[in-house]
């Protein structure tokens, strides 16, 4: 099919194809990439700042029921009212992280668990508000059954609501993780597989297109070298329709006319070499012959200039072949621009998935803050049970006076003793969050990584645009390889014109001595053994 096609539309053809074919690599790229910065900021705008939101939440609520409890405990009532303002200042610090969560929640179970979690919080801190006001009021012991009793329950059910909150927002921060997964995955083999297809495309559309040139071209060299060793016999078959094939129908008129001049001279010789002893009685006939012959090679003059032209179009369409490979080059010049863009903008995607990267380890961080808190809670806690362990042994030795003072002691050491075990179960909880922080930490090191991986895979593609840059500078090269070799065939074939011309002159020479009868009978003799001499050299 290509061969049908004149050389100008082939070469747009087949530049154009490998233009296209790195335009669609360069968009699949982008595409993939967009697929990856898209699942990286859900990650990064969505679900990290709702887990760290609901780690603050969680801080000030353990905060704030660890100072509660030490207000119970607290006798100067000065010391109290300030502690419990403060405590005020921190519930409404709480109720501000509890606010700021709405805004980042965005399905219907998230929205579900926030209204428990809200729920929950209403009811704590109604119950809350009550016994900082025994507190204020000086009923430490109301205020220490409070706590034992709904306070205690109450904040199960408000930790039990932030847990479920917090287990969604890590479900959806792993989806988010294998999505983003998934999307490395498909875009490294996307673009692999578009870098091997490209590459096949294009050394094959080069493999098509130089052979559709070459093996015409090599024909004709072939055909050109037969008759300058003066063999006219072979045949040349043309069967398409581009230059090199207008080049071979040219030859091929060029041969016949060449063999039809050579069986004409040979005919020509002979009766020559017959008629030099009847030359005196058929010079007239002889004159007449003459001529003829001088207008055949006159014809075959003719025959050879146009096959001279044919050969100077070969030698323009090379040279313009030339110049549609620097702009086939100048086209690959901008694909490799377009590549370099694409690392670029793998290179920001990588620096984005490092910094999520720093802000997991941020978390991981405050999370071993609220252990250190917890830590701190656990030895109060002891440390308030071993007050109240002593203060009932003091009630004990006071006797009657004493058994409502050991009462409350008891009281506070069972609380104490809650406390403890919370304690234990938030550092289970905070220890669960650390593991999935601590996956989250793998994850985006692996992103990094396959990050990494897309750059060196964009770096080889824009050293295959950088090959195909080189292929087409050869082949600009050897159009003008065959330029330069059309020039040369041009000027032998202006030979063979000068040569026929030359033949012509003699014939006119020997028309001229037809008229002198016995020196002409001589001359005719020798130019009839020139010819002969001349015509053997070619074989018709």
């Amino acid at each position: 099919m290509l061969r049908n096609l004149k050389l100008a539309p082939r070469s747009v053809l087949s530049f154009g194809a490998i233009a296209l074919v790195v335009v669609l690599l360069g968009g699949f790229s982008v595409v993939k990439i967009q697929e990856m910065s898209d699942q990286s900021m859900v990650i990064s705008e969505k679900w990290l700042p709702n887990i760290m939101r609901l780690s603050d939440l969680v801080k000030a609520q353990l905060r704030n029921h660890a100072v509660m409890a030490q207000m119970a405990a607290v006798v100067d009532p000065v010391a109290r009212q300030e502690g419990l303002d403060n405590l005020q200042r921190m519930i409404a610090d709480a109720r501000v992280l509890r606010d700021a969560l709405a805004p980042g929640l965005s399905d219907a179970a998230e929205r579900a668990a926030f209204e428990q979690l809200i729920a929950a919080d209403q009811v704590y801190g109604a119950e809350q508000q009550q016994i900082i006001a025994q507190l204020a009021a000086g009923n430490l012991s109301d205020a220490v059954l409070g706590l034992k009793g709904n306070a205690m329950a109450y904040g199960i059910k408000l930790g039990m609501a932030t847990d479920h909150l917090m287990k969604l927002n890590v479900q959806g921060y792993e989806r988010a993780s294998e999505d983003l997964f998934v999307a490395r995955d498909s875009a490294r083999k996307g673009v692999l597989f578009a870098v091997l297809a490209a590459a096949i495309m294009t050394i094959g559309l080069a493999v098509l297109y130089t052979r559709s040139i070459v093996q015409p071209l090599s024909h004709a060299v072939e055909v050109l070298d037969l008759v300058s060793k003066g063999d006219l016999t072979r045949e040349i078959s043309v069967s398409d329709h581009d230059e090199p094939a207008l080049v071979l129908r040219s030859l091929k008129l060029m041969q016949t006319a060449l063999r039809a001049v050579m069986d004409e001279i040979a005919g020509a010789s002979l009766r020559i070499a017959t008629s030099v002893q009847a030359l005196d009685t058929v010079s007239e006939s002889s004159t007449r012959s003459m001529h003829r012959q001088d207008e055949e090679v006159t014809g075959a003059v003719s025959v050879v200039q146009v096959a001279s032209q044919a050969i100077d179009e070969v030698a323009r369409n090379a040279a313009w072949t030339a110049e549609a490979s620097h702009r086939s080059d100048l086209n690959v010049r901008a694909g490799c621009e377009q590549v370099e863009k694409m690392v670029d903008a793998i290179v920001a995607l990588s620096s984005e998935v490092e910094l999520t990267n720093q802000q997991i380890h941020e978390l991981a961080t405050s999370i071993a803050s609220v252990t250190r808190i917890i830590e701190v809670i656990r030895t109060v806690a002891e440390q308030t049970n071993l007050l109240a362990l002593n203060a009932a042994i003091e009630a004990a030795r006071a006797g009657e006076a004493g058994r409502g003072f050991a009462v409350v002691a008891d009281e506070v050491r069972a609380l104490a003793h809650r406390t403890k075990d919370s304690t234990q179960e938030i550092e289970v909880l905070i220890g669960r969050i650390q593991a999935v922080t601590g996956r989250a930490v793998q994850s985006m090191q692996r992103s990094s990584q396959s990050a990494t991986a897309t750059l060196s895979l964009a770096g080889h593609a824009d050293q295959a645009l950088k090959d195909i840059r080189e292929s087409i500078e050869t082949i600009s090269a050897r159009s003008q390889v065959i330029s330069g070799a059309a020039s040369e065939q041009a000027g032998m074939m202006s030979h063979v014109n000068q040569s026929l011309q030359v033949i012509q002159g003699r014939f006119q020479d020997a028309s001229e001595g037809v008229s002198q009868t016995r020196q002409a009978s001589r001359d005719l003799a020798s130019q009839a053994q020139i010819l002969s001499a001349l015509v053997s050299r070619f074989q018709t």
